[in-house]
């Protein structure tokens, strides 16, 4: 931050500030900041960062979003929730990072690794968004009455909401069965260890990340034990799996 302006430092924080303050409609939110706090994670806009809606950096504490993911709310709650969970699971061993030789690196384990908990993260995100829908949309018909739509919409997402541990195993499967995040994952994950291989010599997808510091090589989770790999369910409090 030494060579930002104070402009800057302004428009960031009060970015943050208002997409913080709809943690009062989003209890997922307000847990997720809850731990962040805790754990002394810090919070910036990246203006210059690519093909990303925001990242957590590893082994840092530091997460940025973009500008382009703050252009509506709930798509600002879903990657802030989505990368305060990727934090949580940095802090509990979970997220892999493989920079070694090609002998000692491990695609099967490191892609596994990387579906789970982008499967975890995406669910705590879509959850923070239909928290915020559902009381959106109830504020809205205190007011007025709702459109046929919207009264459809707030009754399926009240159901959702009022069962937490459901939506987040529906949203954890979901990512599996969804037609391009596995596909977008694998991609670069194949790339990456492509490269390192020497069976690949095209460019990976550019991210031009305003901050970004390389991790030690990490195992992560050990995606062959069940017990441990369970352990990823558990939410921000460590009360429910």
């Amino acid at each position: 931050k030494a060579g930002w302006t104070p402009e800057r430092m302004a428009d960031d924080k009060k970015m943050l500030e208002r997409i913080f303050a709809l943690a009062a409609d989003c209890p997922v939110l307000a847990e997720a900041l809850a731990w962040a706090q805790q754990h002394d994670m810090q919070f910036f806009i990246d203006r210059q960062a690519m093909n990303v809606g925001g990242y957590y950096n590893l082994g840092t504490g530091v997460l940025a979003l973009v500008p382009s993911s703050l252009m509506s709310d709930s798509r600002a709650v879903e990657v802030l929730v989505h990368e305060i969970r990727h934090a949580w699971q940095d802090y509990n061993g979970f997220l892999a990072w493989d920079d070694e030789t090609p002998n000692e690196g491990n695609f099967n384990d490191f892609f596994i690794n990387n579906a789970l908990i982008e499967a975890d993260a995406t669910a705590y995100g879509a959850l923070a968004a239909k928290q915020l829908s559902v009381s959106r949309l109830a504020k809205r018909s205190a007011e007025k009455p709702l459109a046929k739509g919207e009264r459809e919409l707030l009754s399926h997402y009240s159901a959702v909401a009022a069962n937490e541990n459901a939506a987040l195993g529906k949203g954890f499967l979901g990512w599996f069965t969804g037609k391009w995040r596995p596909q977008f994952y694998g991609d670069y994950a194949s790339k990456f260890y492509g490269k390192k291989w020497g069976l690949y010599d095209g460019a990976l997808p550019p991210r031009n990340l305003e901050f970004e510091v390389m991790p030690p090589s990490r195992e992560g989770i050990n995606v062959r034990d069940m017990q441990n790999v369970l352990r990823l369910g558990v939410n921000f409090s460590g009360t429910k799996n």
